[in-house]
């Protein structure tokens, strides 16, 4: 949750964000278990890259329902270049190829993670889900570098 008084919580702990930051919502999706994707501004919309002078700011990752059932895990990190469900990585990816997020608990259910990855200027924000069809929403704040 982000409100002007306390900022945004990461576990117990509030990340102090400057008050021109604006929020983001990220989409990801892939066909095939293994693939990266460069999240987008919408569902299908063009890669979102960061803008020069600006740093983006993950604060959550979210998962969607799966109809497997099965445990599904998520690299999340960035790269040098957009890629679309995609078997290659991103060029000069970093932390994407590390499955660190559960995204999909073994009854099939959601989950959401609080995490903190900063994201460089001119960089393209992307994730490597270990699951087929699996959808990838993260949340996170464009700020001044």
């Amino acid at each position: 949750m982000i409100s002007q008084r306390n900022g945004p919580r990461v576990g117990n702990n509030v990340v102090n964000l400057p008050s021109n930051g604006l929020v983001k919502n990220l989409f990801g999706q892939v066909t095939a278990s293994g693939n990266f994707d460069t999240f987008k501004d919408s569902v299908g919309g063009a890669a979102y890259q960061v803008p020069v002078g600006k740093k983006f700011i993950i604060l959550q990752v979210a998962g969607s329902v799966n109809a497997a059932a099965a445990m599904i895990y998520c690299g999340i990190g960035y790269g040098d270049t957009a890629v679309t469900n995609s078997g290659p990585a991103p060029t000069n990816e970093i932390g994407v190829s590390v499955q660190a997020y559960l995204l999909c608990n073994n009854t099939g259910l959601g989950i959401e993670t609080s995490t903190y990855i900063e994201v460089p200027a001119g960089k393209y924000p992307a994730c490597k889900p270990t699951g087929a069809a699996t959808a990838v929403r993260i949340v996170g704040v464009e700020v001044n570098a």
